[in-house]
């Protein structure tokens, strides 16, 4: 078997991101993100597979309410009362929509959660999932009427919730002012709006994570935290359980420096392979043939991993121009 295919079927184009199914891409992304992390090559290639078996429990809405219903989940760390005043913060690690639920388990009270601009079937899934749980959830999105909604939460005596480890509308983060927190060999940048609003209508932001045990999950009560505290307890966990940290598999949209990774990831899709670099944001779909011949390659194993990378590497630089040093094969 020849290193390289017949140059005629070894093309490769420029991609489009929307043109691949999210699931196909995420693995490849958590990976390379992990390694802009800090994380070794076999840490993360072990975290990026972890992580992919845990999308169907930890980080699938639609089946949180069941997963609480079936595990073993202790509280830990949980006053006996709470004061009413709380404006509880959490983060997309573990299975943590358990948090909400614990919470309004542990004091009897319904849970109203902060969210940014979530398509309308997200929020349905979510408060279905927490009456799977026998916990009433009610949506408050961030719009005109969101700091109304807060206060008549806050005179029911209900729980207040939000994730804060994602900047709201994300995707126009480069025109807002965001603020940014040390997050392994980087910074993660993060909204400070959750807890301005806490100052607004005088709650304490109270930080509050799910986190995977030898047994189930231990949903950690940390106590009233400013933001720079709540990410370093949210990155003390991410070092514990990196493949419990769901926003791997997007952190390069909000992440800034991090470890110089000259790495890309490649996975299948239909008769074509694709190649993901998530610190530029290209992707590039090899030729069927170029594809075929690696898949049969590494199927086969017929010639050293080796050869198939440096062969990869090398037409990847003919026809774009960028120079790596590794590959990583899902």
């Amino acid at each position: 078997m020849n290193v390289m295919p017949h140059q005629g079927n070894s093309r490769i184009s420029l991609s489009s991101l929307s043109n691949i199914p999210v699931r196909k891409v995420r693995q490849a992304f958590v990976y390379l993100n992990a390694r802009r992390f800090g994380l070794s090559v076999e840490n993360a290639k072990a975290c990026a597979i972890k992580w992919n078996k845990l999308l169907a429990s930890c980080f699938t809405q639609s089946v949180v309410g069941e997963l609480y219903n079936t595990s073993k989940v202790r509280t830990v760390g949980f006053p006996a009362e709470r004061t009413g005043k709380e404006l509880y913060a959490t983060a997309h690690f573990s299975a943590y929509t358990i948090v909400s639920i614990a919470l309004s388990k542990a004091y009897g009270r319904p849970v109203y959660v902060l969210v940014g601009q979530p398509p309308k079937d997200w929020e349905d899934t979510l408060i279905l999932s927490l009456a799977d749980a026998g916990v009433h959830g009610t949506i408050i999105r961030s719009d005109f009427s969101q700091l109304k909604r807060v206060k008549r939460a806050i005179a029911e005596d209900a729980i207040i919730i939000s994730l804060i480890d994602v900047p709201w509308t994300r995707d126009n983060i480069s025109n807002r002012n965001y603020q940014s927190f040390q997050f392994g060999s980087g910074e993660i940048i993060a909204s400070y709006s959750i807890f301005k609003l806490a100052n607004i209508v005088g709650l304490e932001p109270t930080f509050v994570l799910c986190e995977p045990s030898a047994e189930g999950f231990d949903v950690v009560h940390y106590g009233s935290l400013n933001q720079a505290e709540c990410f370093e307890k949210l990155l003390a966990a991410v070092y514990r359980a990196p493949e419990h940290f769901e926003r791997f598999c997007e952190l390069q949209q909000y992440y800034i420096g991090g470890n110089e990774v000259a790495e890309i990831a490649t996975f299948q899709l239909g008769d074509h392979r694709y190649i993901v670099d998530s610190i530029r944001k290209k992707y590039w779909k090899l030729g069927e043939g170029f594809s075929a011949y690696l898949n049969q390659a590494l199927q086969q194993q017929l010639i050293p991993l080796s050869e198939i990378t440096d062969a990869l590497l090398s037409q990847v630089y003919k026809q774009t121009g960028q120079r790596y040093d590794e590959v990583v094969f899902f």
